[in-house]
């Protein structure tokens, strides 16, 4: 069992990278619409979807309403949980992105790369 330190840094570790992935996520999906129209084609609706961006920011804002301090260890979990499960998600849908598209530059796809290294380096049991 880690003391509360060190489960906030891993806590703190996993929303940054849950965020990254969302950022490269966007990153990856504005690729594909600026690929589809240079192509000639038409989107239906933007691919970049700015309210899963907002129920994030709305999720780690209401985490902060409460001060670290204050928090139980399974208050932590339940967060870690929840940026793990946002970073998971996220890096499984750049995987298929990149693998069924081929077209996304060197830098993203490194990114990508980085980020799978980094969520599976840390990850806990």
């Amino acid at each position: 069992m880690m003391d509360k330190q060190a489960t906030l840094a891993y806590r703190n570790a996993r929303q940054a990278l849950a965020g990254a992935t969302i950022e490269t996520l966007q990153n990856a999906l504005k690729v594909m619409e600026n690929t589809i129209i240079e192509r000639g084609g038409e989107l239906a609706t933007p691919l970049v979807n700015d309210t899963a961006m907002a129920a994030y920011q709305a999720k780690v804002a209401q985490y902060m309403q409460i001060n670290d301090d204050d928090k139980s260890n399974k208050q932590l979990i339940n967060e870690i949980t929840y940026y793990d499960t946002i970073a998971g998600d996220n890096i499984a849908d750049l995987l298929g992105l990149i693998e069924d598209y081929p077209i996304f530059d060197e830098p993203l796809i490194t990114k990508i790369n980085d980020l799978v290294e980094t969520y599976e380096a840390t990850a806990q049991d």
